[in-house]
């Protein structure tokens, strides 16, 4: 009988993590988000809460580095990263409801919902949920920041009856904004990022960069008016995934933190690159002198030096001397009389 102990929930969420190749997961308490605005505490999504589960991938630098298509990209890059990450919220919750609790996955834009202030907002903050897990620090952009992704993570979450160990996958995310600094403020095009207030003042982003074709405004604006819940549904039906085309991503392009870090990386992977291919060329090397140098010449010069010329010098001698002998007593046999 094997004593291997079976795996426990933490251990088949850091293998799922694993899988997936998640750069950052964490877990808190659901209490942790208590002082949350009512309607948006996990408490308001599952009564019975105890766990919340935040994670993220990281999308690359190059998306919003590159010099040809950068809105597209951005915007493809992102809309891939929603799905994957509602499918692994998906994945997550089962593997949660399979240990006797109850799990609701936390989807990265929908359903969208407003809040007091007319904002458009999740029903939960995924940026808080991230942050009280211990995967990032909310920068002044409104953006998650991480000491080695800088403003790239993507988020997605699950709200969990099952309790669960705090823990985190991936370093520490760092402290966060540098202080002074304010690039994100001074090159958003709408000011939609004010440090005094210490927020992103969402509508105005979004009516600057959003871009939504299949919305139809003026219903939406009654439906605003008359009845918000159904403008919140179909502001989720007619907007985001690749409904909406986000032309501006300057907040993310923009910020230095993290660069640092991915320069590094960069830097050693150069390093350990450029240190691979010379110790393959110095094996090469060696390899091809041991083989073609002195060794093998040695081999050639034994076997084709004075040994082998000894033998064919004595075999000749030999074979000389026998035809010699065979041909004089042949030339002896024919002076013979008969």
């Amino acid at each position: 009988m094997s004593d291997a102990r079976p795996p426990s929930v933490l251990d088949r969420i850091a293998t799922v993590a694993a899988e997936e190749d998640l750069a950052v997961l964490g877990i808190a308490p659901a209490e942790a988000l208590a002082s949350e605005p009512a309607g948006r505490r996990p408490s308001d999504v599952l009564p019975e809460a105890r766990s919340l589960l935040a994670f993220g991938l990281a999308v690359p630098v190059g998306v919003y580095e590159t010099a040809s298509h950068q809105t597209e990209t951005a915007w493809r890059a992102q809309n891939t990263y929603y799905r994957r990450l509602d499918a692994l919220s998906l994945r997550l919750a089962t593997l949660l409801e399979a240990s006797g609790g109850r799990a609701v996955p936390v989807f990265g834009c929908q359903p969208m919902g407003l809040n007091a202030a007319g904002e458009v907002r999740g029903y939960l903050n995924q940026l808080r949920m991230a942050e009280a897990a211990g995967i990032g620090v909310i920068g002044r952009n409104g953006l998650l920041l991480h000491q080695r992704y800088g403003s790239r993570l993507m988020l997605g979450g699950v709200v969990t009856t099952v309790s669960l160990p705090v823990f985190r996958r991936g370093e520490d995310p760092g402290p966060g904004c540098p202080p002074g600094c304010r690039i994100c403020i001074d090159v958003c095009p709408v000011g939609a990022i004010s440090l005094e207030e210490r927020r992103v003042k969402v509508n105005r982003c979004l009516t600057f960069t959003a871009r939504t074709p299949l919305l139809p405004k003026l219903r939406y604006l009654a439906l605003l008016r008359l009845r918000p819940q159904r403008a919140e549904r179909l502001l989720t039906q007619a907007t985001f995934d690749e409904h909406t085309l986000h032309v501006c991503n300057l907040c993310v392009s923009r910020c230095p933190y993290g660069r640092e870090s991915a320069e590094t990386s960069r830097s050693a992977a150069s390093r350990e690159s450029a240190d691979t291919s010379r110790s393959a060329a110095s094996r090469e090397n060696v390899d091809i002198s041991w083989s073609a140098g002195r060794p093998e010449s040695a081999d050639i010069s034994w076997s084709a030096g004075r040994p082998e010329s000894a033998d064919i010098s004595r075999s000749a001698a030999s074979r000389e001397s026998a035809e010699t002998s065979r041909s004089a007593a042949s030339r002896g046999g024919a002076d013979r009389p008969h």
